[in-house]
């Protein structure tokens, strides 16, 4: 695992975290650092998006990020990733990066960004509902019954959806949603992120 904290990129190992350095990049302030199966590095700073070859050599992705961007990266396909920025949704493969959806977000305040195994994006925005956007069919619906601060998608090994929020931990699946908050057993509401451990 790796996490980008301003100016500096952070791997997990064992029970903590080694500080590492991304060369070209020490003054710079990160917001996401993914490394690819091929050995590729995507380092998405303050306001650009590169692309770092196995060998080390930088390029410039055509895209302008800010501070409300984000980056999904697709452990289920090799060597893709997904980025959200006010402009759009681009999609990364086959080394191209293509605008998969012409929804603007301009003017939104982005907290959260997903994309599920049905290649839908999950797009959390402060004040806004959570927009599913169909990668494929370009095809737009929304959660309403959700809180309007998301900090997170996972969904485990079922296809089911988890959302974390300062309201607690919503529970979606195809059917229904579920809430979970302290009145269900939960010590605290606010809630950051969820993953499933190894453990189950």
């Amino acid at each position: 695992i790796h996490v980008a904290f301003e100016h500096k990129t952070y791997r997990s190992a064992g029970d903590s975290l080694q500080e590492e350095i991304i060369p070209g990049f020490k003054d710079s302030t990160l917001w996401s650092h993914i490394i690819m199966a091929n050995g590729s590095q995507v380092v998405t700073t303050a306001n650009r998006v590169y692309l770092l070859d196995s060998r080390g050599n930088k390029s410039l992705l055509p895209v302008s990020t800010n501070i409300y961007s984000k980056t999904f990266f697709d452990a289920t396909t090799p060597n893709t990733f997904y980025l959200l920025f006010p402009s759009g949704i681009y999609y990364w493969g086959n080394n191209r990066l293509n605008k998969c959806s012409s929804l603007s977000f301009e003017n939104r305040i982005l907290t959260g960004f997903f994309v599920d195994r049905d290649h839908r994006a999950w797009v959390a925005a402060e004040s806004k509902p959570v927009m599913l956007v169909n990668i494929n069919t370009g095809k737009v619906d929304s959660l309403t019954n959700l809180p309007v601060l998301v900090t997170n998608f996972y969904q485990d090994r079922h296809g089911t959806i988890w959302i974390t929020t300062f309201h607690g931990l919503y529970k979606c699946t195809e059917s229904f949603v579920t809430h979970y908050d302290e009145s269900t057993g939960l010590l605290h509401e606010d809630i950051r992120s969820s993953g499933r451990m190894r453990n189950g």
